[in-house]
């Protein structure tokens, strides 16, 4: 104990690895009071449930949630969509296909996928990409072209050994 609190003394800025703290939520910081700490925690579970479930960028589809971002304009007559991948099942491979992957706006204007980045990997065709669980990975789709600023569908094609072929569908409601 003597020693902690000799390191913690000579290093101020340790203590703070002491206290967990999740700054989003605040669900554990060093002011919380653990009287309420099960009821507390129960409520802020089920808005993060409740804003899931309400949220048309948050889309859950074969063991994946899909995010998206946003898309814009971007470069010469491009149109770029921004999206974070999340594997909720056991370890496994996550393959965007790009030319089946399209963009539609509220005038009927279609463009396909030219290319796409996956983490790391970028391609033209299909990037495949290894999931961890739980472990959000960065993805953008480019498309040719530009599109309205209504958008009525972003349909990301994908393909996962066991799933098969599936699409997560981004619909204006």
């Amino acid at each position: 104990m003597f020693k902690s609190a000799l390191i913690f003394s000579l290093i101020p800025s340790l203590v703070s690895f002491t206290h967990p703290f999740f700054d989003k939520y605040q669900i554990l910081s060093p002011n919380f009071n653990n009287k309420n700490s099960l009821a507390t925690l129960g409520k802020i579970v089920s808005q993060i449930k409740t804003t899931k479930e309400n949220n048309p960028k948050l889309l859950e589809v074969e063991g994946f949630v899909f995010e998206l971002i946003g898309c814009k304009p971007g470069g010469y007559n491009v149109t770029n969509c921004e999206l974070a991948v999340e594997n909720k099942l056991e370890k496994r491979r996550l393959q965007i296909v790009v030319g089946k992957t399209r963009i539609i706006d509220d005038t009927g204007n279609e463009l396909v996928a030219s290319q796409a980045s996956f983490g790391s990997k970028k391609g033209r065709y299909g990037i495949i990409n290894d999931m961890s669980t739980n472990v959000p990975i960065k993805a953008s789709v480019t498309f040719s072209g530009l599109i309205g600023e209504n958008i009525n569908l972003l349909d990301i094609s994908c393909y996962s050994h066991g799933s098969g072929h599936f699409n997560a569908e981004f619909k204006k409601k």
